[in-house]
């Protein structure tokens, strides 16, 4: 095997490795635990567009965050990436009222809730299923498949 290929080789399963515990981060599938799933009430207080990768990045690199002020405390929601909120064409805006369930986890970011299920203004947007699994999963940034995502209800 040639010298050049053997320093290929791992760094790029390095390269790789390290991706995807970014892309994580964005798609919710490692972070999800369906064992701390709380649902938390509150008004959002900030709204977030953060790069998922860090740096500068186009918008579907971009994942949409919530700081919800609860009776219980203030907590992070991550959404989901920025283009298929867009998608959505329903966004909640600084002073509304939220109900959101999803896993409370742990990330680099400190506690945030993955958000499932969002409710407000008498409708509900379903973001994951109920092991996590993001509805945008195969529709690659903004892309949409037949069938598309789940529509608000």
């Amino acid at each position: 095997m040639p010298c050049g290929f053997r320093l290929v080789l791992p760094a790029f399963f390095l390269a790789l490795v390290l991706g995807l515990g970014s892309e994580a981060w964005a798609q919710g599938g490692r972070f999800y635990d369906p064992k701390t799933v709380v649902t938390v009430k509150g008004q959002v207080e900030k709204l977030e567009v953060i790069n998922r990768r860090g740096g500068e990045a186009p918008s579907g690199r971009q994942v949409q965050l919530i700081q919800l002020k609860t009776a219980q405390g203030t907590f992070l929601i991550h959404l989901g990436p920025s283009w298929f909120m867009e998608q959505q064409k329903l966004a909640p805006q600084v002073g509304d009222s939220l109900e959101v369930t999803g896993s409370k986890v742990s990330t680099r970011r400190g506690e945030v809730i993955m958000a499932a299920e969002v409710t407000w203004h008498g409708k509900t947007l379903k973001l994951r299923d109920a092991q996590g699994t993001p509805v945008w999963r195969g529709q690659g940034g903004g892309r949409q498949r037949p069938g598309g995502p789940t529509q608000p209800q």
